[in-house]
Formats: structure tokens, C-alpha cells, sequence
């Protein structure tokens, strides 16, 4: 991008998110834009972009960008992820489980949505943990 588009892009973000960004975010998305053509590496996405900050410790010399980046990244692009949460407590919380208590939906939510990532855990290791634990 040239410039002058950083400036305006910078501009519109500013505008949209006073209470979060400082008005030199504008001249801080310039010289983050400078300081990204002068070295090698050259991030692919926004979340190379960010990691690159960190691995670098950029974010005490451009703050207002990591915080505009971390804002990006945090931000959902659709809302099916949000309805498909609330979809899966509706299923976790029925009528047998309608006493649940919130920290244990809370867990059973997590592990149901992230399922991929459970099927993969390795039960027995915690098991064996949960065993060497002195009663109480």
C-alpha cells in the first residue's frame, strides 16, 4: 500500500475505535508500514504479522498496532461460531442436566466444541495422574 492509503485506512480505524487507539496510531501504522519494507521477513498474514511483533518485542515501539491487530484477530468474521456454541450448551444442558452447575457446562462446552482436540488426549496419562494424587 502507498502512504497515503495507510494514512486513510489508519484514519477510518482511528475513527471507528477511539476509546481503544491513541491519534498516533495514524503515524504509527506509517512507520510500522516503513519499518516492515526495510527488514526481511516479510509477514503473510496478520497473525505472522503479529507474532512477528512479539518475537521481536515491537509492541513497547508500535502499541497502538498490536492492539489494532490483536482487535483484528479477536474479532469473529461471522457469527456461526457464536451460534454454533450456543447450539452446543442447548444440546449439553437438557432437562436431565438442568442442575448443572456453570463451571461444569462451562467444561463440558469446552470440551464438546473443541472435540477434535479431546479424541487426541490421552486418557490413561491422566488417569494415572489423577491416581498417584493423595486422597484427601
Amino acid at each position: 500500500m502507498k502512504t497515503s492509503e495507510v494514512y486513510v485506512s489508519a484514519e477510518n480505524l482511528y475513527l471507528i475505535y477511539k476509546s481503544d487507539l491513541d491519534e498516533t496510531f495514524v503515524n504509527e501504522c506509517i512507520h510500522f508500514q516503513s519499518h516492515l519494507q526495510n527488514i526481511k521477513y516479510h509477514p503473510k498474514s496478520i497473525i505472522d504479522m503479529s507474532t512477528m511483533m512479539k518475537k521481536h518485542e515491537l509492541e513497547d515501539i508500535f502499541p497502538y498496532v498490536s492492539i489494532a491487530l490483536r482487535m483484528f484477530l479477536c474479532t469473529p468474521a461471522t457469527n456461526c461460531t457464536a451460534e454454533r456454541l450456543f447450539s452446543t450448551l442447548r444440546r449439553i444442558k437438557t432437562y436431565l442436566r438442568s442442575n448443572i452447575s456453570s463451571d461444569r457446562l462451562n467444561a463440558l462446552a469446552i470440551l464438546n466444541i473443541e472435540s477434535q482436540l479431546a479424541h487426541q488426549i490421552n486418557y490413561s496419562d491422566i488417569i494415572e495422574e489423577f491416581s498417584n494424587i493423595q486422597a484427601r
